[in-house]
């Protein structure tokens, strides 16, 4: 897929279906980065988060804008042409697309063993609530990815005391 090529599939998981959240709160794929801020030493996570659909309509761009509550970045990837995609509905569902700052992917190439998406239109960034994040990946925390991801990223903040603002804490215990 397109997210997992874009970035050698670094921190990219396939999330659909694996959460305990309500439909609008579970993206298809989410790609989780963190770093620990030179200065700071607090982590910044940034998180984008991918829904795939076979039909173009306005739910599914109303629904991936839904996440920008938790991520970065947005993106609506359409199993469609891009041509199928900019003519729905006289452009409507591109449209509600670009205003609400959610990317758009379409797909290139159909081919059954590597079909391949192409971004059509860029996301804008958003900058979700801390609470926001320590949510959904407390979710995801028993995904053994994040996990990592989440683990590899407090390893580097071992030995800083941090300011209480700037603490983030994960349910850990059980990872699988």
């Amino acid at each position: 897929m397109w997210a997992l090529r874009k970035n050698d599939g670094v921190n990219c998981v396939v999330t659909g279906g694996r959460l305990p959240f309500p439909k609008w709160e579970n993206p298809d794929l989410v790609q989780v980065d963190a770093k620990v801020g030179q200065f700071t030493k607090k982590i910044e996570f940034e998180i984008t988060s991918f829904e795939v659909k076979l039909r173009v309509e306005p739910y599914a761009v109303w629904q991936a804008a839904n996440y920008k509550r938790f991520s970065s970045y947005v993106y609506v990837a359409f199993a469609k042409t891009e041509e199928d995609v900019r003519s729905q509905d006289g452009g409507r569902v591109f449209d509600i697309a670009v205003d609400l700052g959610v990317g758009v992917l379409v797909l290139e190439n159909s081919g059954v063993n590597s079909p391949s998406f192409r971004e059509i239109h860029a996301p804008r960034r958003n900058t979700p609530l801390d609470a926001e994040i320590n949510s959904l990946l407390g979710g995801y925390s028993s995904i053994e990815q994040i996990h990592n991801v989440i683990q590899s990223s407090e390893k580097e903040l071992e030995g800083f005391i941090l300011p209480l603002t700037a603490t983030i804490s994960f349910n850990l215990e059980n990872p699988k």
